[in-house]
């Protein structure tokens, strides 16, 4: 063995076959494992194609539904009206007729109400003065001169319902 290892062409054939057999089986992985991926991809295509032919077949007949939906809403059935049938109807009793002799007197109406004049519309228009509200309840002038009197006010009133 020793004169196997002094031959440097024994070595580097040595050292080839192992760098072979180590990119063989790399790739040998590679390979399978690619293989599987692509059984994966079939087996998802082969169920994409299947749904897809599903989904035509569904559009398909919606669009044929839809074309008949469309075709009654734009062109109603003709509807035939059945033929009535002849019901024989009793006969009417004779109705007395007046002679020429007898005057028709008109129904009594009833009585009439006299009408009352029209009333004529006011055109003048009144002239409006506008006043200050002044509470009628109180003369005190003062007291009604604006907010700063208000606290006396509403004192003055509870004492007033206080007292009642």
């Amino acid at each position: 063995m020793a004169s196997l290892l002094a031959n440097p062409m024994y070595v580097h054939i040595a050292c080839e076959i192992v760098v072979v057999g180590t990119v063989y089986h790399i790739m040998n992985k590679r390979i399978s494992s690619l293989k599987k991926d692509l059984d994966e991809c079939v087996a998802r295509l082969g169920k994409q194609t299947s749904r897809m032919a599903e989904l035509e077949e569904t559009i398909q007949s919606m669009a044929t539904s839809i074309d008949m939906i469309s075709s009654m809403i734009l062109r109603p059935p003709q509807m035939t009206m059945p033929r009535p049938s002849m019901v024989p109807v009793p006969p009417m009793a004779s109705i007395p007729k007046q002679s020429a002799e007898t005057p028709i007197t008109p129904a009594p109406s009833a009585p009439s109400v006299p009408s009352e004049p029209k009333k004529a519309f006011i055109t003048e228009v009144p002239e409006v003065v506008s006043e200050p509200f002044r509470s009628e309840g109180r003369g005190d002038s003062a007291q009604d001169d604006g907010p700063s009197n208000l606290d006396t006010q509403i004192a003055d009133e509870l004492r007033e319902l206080e007292s009642n």
